[in-house]
């Protein structure tokens, strides 16, 4: 608002790795199958 430019709030890797989490969080709630993350 006052001109300048910010930074984005999540950036495109972040953005991608949310939807895999989201994905993988899909296919193992269709299959049973457990999701481990690594969480760093």
């Amino acid at each position: 608002i006052d001109g300048k430019i910010s930074k984005p709030v999540i950036s495109a890797i972040d953005a991608t790795n949310v939807t895999r989490v989201a994905e993988a969080a899909l296919l193992s709630s269709n299959t049973g199958s457990p999701i481990y993350l690594d969480l760093k």
